[in-house]
């Protein structure tokens, strides 16, 4: 029986109207103004705000095709995650609708891909415990009570805090979005760990500080590159990532300053350089291998393969690596990472009896109202804190 193909007054059989609107050689729409186009993998897409999505097979016919985009476009539209045909929303739903809004901002350089990578990881914990096609609905006090114990068992006090924290702002991304009507209750106990839980489980590890002694010790055994960065953590209170994507505009060998903006905070320091971290940023400068990547050009410490000691989009840190090696040869007492001379840097400074200096080289935010006010601090209260500090680490 003859065809008549929409928009037009011609006609042809329906299994040659079908042939051709599956030939992807030559795509065609069924009527002037039909809002989808065919793909090249064979499906009926639409791009919308920037991403492309899939409407069905062309095989299946345009009809189910426009059927679906009509019943999902309002919500395609307004950015949130379409509803199922029976307007149930899944857990996969929910957090897969969050892990893409956060992907644009890691593309807007509003957060790093680590904090993606983090997110990710506790989207897939929860739905692993809770359940991919369960029903946001139905989830109870009860379920996020028993989650929170997993974690917990799981998981450091730590780690265990931060999944809970991310849950729950993933939950309110959803209210506030408008993906669900009502906020999800997770009850009075989803909650952090408590100060004094935390207190007890600090109290049970071994001190992050290391004595004047055990970082000479250090220094004296290691590679030329860990001499410098092991002085830019006592001298400049610098962490693993800090000494990874420290760049050459940052440091002034000449007048001994270093000014950088932690990459974490993004809040601005400044410290002045020992002549023993000086010496030791220019016998690495020296013989500083070539970059691998064109990126890592203004970068001035790379590995002798020429890679970057900190990697953007990975939690993997080198520089650990490297620390742990150390600390096996010189059979110092385990516990303690690169990161601890930060931690021994904010002790001994606090010595000086200049806090806002101290926070300054710190990178530390001061939200208080003289912070507000505070528009800058001098060099010579920040040289005052480095000599302290060089005066212990000396003695």
């Amino acid at each position: 029986m003859p065809f008549v193909i929409p928009g037009t007054d011609q006609t042809c059989h329906r299994r040659e109207y079908d042939t051709r609107m599956t030939t992807h050689d030559h795509p065609t729409k069924p009527y002037p103004g039909f809002p989808l186009y065919q793909q090249g993998n064979g499906y009926w897409a639409k791009k919308i705000r920037g991403k492309t999505h899939y409407f069905g097979r062309i095989e299946d016919g345009w009809e189910a095709a426009e059927d679906l985009y009509n019943r999902q476009r309002d919500d395609l539209y307004a950015g949130r995650v379409p509803r199922e045909s029976d307007d149930i929303l899944t857990v996969e739903l929910l957090l897969n609708a969050y892990l893409d809004s956060a992907k644009t901002r890691v593309a807007n350089d509003e957060i790093k891909q680590t904090s993606w990578d983090d997110a990710q990881k506790t989207a897939q914990i929860f739905w692993r415990f809770i359940g991919k096609s369960r029903s946001v609905e139905s989830l109870r006090v009860l379920d996020f009570e028993e989650f929170r114990g997993h974690l917990l068992g799981r998981f450091g006090i730590t780690t265990a805090a931060g999944h809970i924290a991310r849950t729950k702002a993933m939950l309110k991304w959803a209210f506030d979005v408008e993906l669900i009507d009502t906020q999800v209750r997770t009850g009075p106990n989803f909650k952090r760990p408590s100060a004094a839980h935390f207190r007890r489980h600090r109290a049970s590890k071994p001190k992050q500080f290391y004595t004047a002694a055990e970082i000479r010790l250090l220094h004296a055994a290691a590679s030329p590159q860990m001499k410098a960065m092991i002085l830019l953590g006592i001298n400049a209170a610098m962490g693993n990532r800090d000494c990874g994507e420290l760049e050459f505009r940052h440091i002034d060998l000449e007048s001994g300053w270093i000014t950088y903006a932690r990459s974490k905070t993004g809040i601005a320091r400044r410290a002045q350089l020992w002549p023993e971290t000086i010496e030791a940023l220019q016998a690495v400068i020296a013989k500083r291998r070539q970059p691998a990547d064109k990126s890592l050009r203004q970068r001035v410490l790379l590995t002798r393969c020429g890679q970057p000691w900190a990697k953007e989009e990975s939690r993997d840190s080198p520089i650990a690596k490297e620390w742990t090696k150390l600390m096996a040869k010189t059979k110092l007492p385990t516990g303690r990472g690169f990161y601890a001379l930060r931690h021994t840097f904010r002790t001994v400074a606090d010595e000086s009896g200049d806090q806002v200096a101290v926070r300054h080289i710190m990178g530390h935010a001061d939200t208080s109202i003289d912070g507000q006010y505070r528009e800058s601090i001098a060099d010579a209260r920040l040289a005052k804190v480095a000599e302290y500090v060089r005066s212990w680490f000396n003695q």
